[in-house]
């Protein structure tokens, strides 16, 4: 819940939810209409579903590391990774 307080449109969680659902229920249904090919198919689909999983992620990710670096204007202004005034602090 504190990362929902921190975040505005937090959309792609929700979404990289959406599709572990989706892909979740639609592997099973297809193993019992279609054994043979489904074999097949789900290792296309976990190559599918872990490539756009992995997108949806670098995209929050970046969206989150923007947050940061606009909530921490000392970070921007030294222009170092903040260690240093997390020490001196």
């Amino acid at each position: 819940m504190k990362l929902r307080k921190e975040i505005e449109g937090e959309w792609l969680l929700g979404l990289a939810g959406l599709l572990s659902i989706l892909i979740g229920l639609t592997i099973p249904f297809l193993l019992t209409l279609y054994p043979a090919a489904t074999i097949l198919s789900v290792a296309w689909m976990i190559g599918i579903y872990a490539l756009a999983f992995g997108i949806l992620l670098i995209a929050q990710a970046v969206r989150l590391r923007r947050l940061g670096q606009s909530r921490n204007p000392v970070r921007e202004a030294s222009g170092g990774d903040g260690a240093a005034e997390a020490r001196a602090a």
